[in-house]
């Protein structure tokens, strides 16, 4: 088994897996033009860690990071394949499922034993 952090656009997830510290290259000076949370994902992009978050850092795997475009791509194909009308928080997990699924199919790994699991966390309603 293999876990995966989803690390939108602004967030600085995956440079706190890698170093150590939450902290963003685009927050750099001259450089920060807009929010730097600037996600279409709500209450995501933040350059601060939780002790839950930390706590599972031990057992991450990988940190793949998604755009904005992927998300909205990722709710377009739920809605439009699965007719699953959810919330940016899940068509983020989404993109990254989608993502590990593609890596998957070009290491040719065993159709049988691919699993990839992500949970649907919120809907349209916000």
């Amino acid at each position: 088994m293999h876990m995966v952090l989803a690390d939108s656009s602004g967030s600085s997830l995956l440079e706190t897996m890698t170093y150590g510290a939450a902290y963003a290259p685009k927050q750099m000076e001259r450089v920060l033009r807009r929010s730097q949370a600037d996600t279409v994902v709500e209450k995501v992009g933040l350059d601060r860690t939780a002790a839950n978050f930390r706590a599972g850092t031990a057992s991450t795997d990988a940190t793949i990071p998604v755009t904005n475009q992927d998300i909205v791509d990722a709710a377009h194909a739920l809605l439009v394949m699965e007719e699953f009308f959810v919330g940016s928080s899940s068509a983020m997990k989404m993109a990254v499922a989608m993502q590990v699924l593609q890596e998957m199919d070009a290491k040719d790994t065993d159709a049988e034993r691919r699993v990839v699991l992500t949970t649907i966390c919120d809907g349209f309603h916000k």
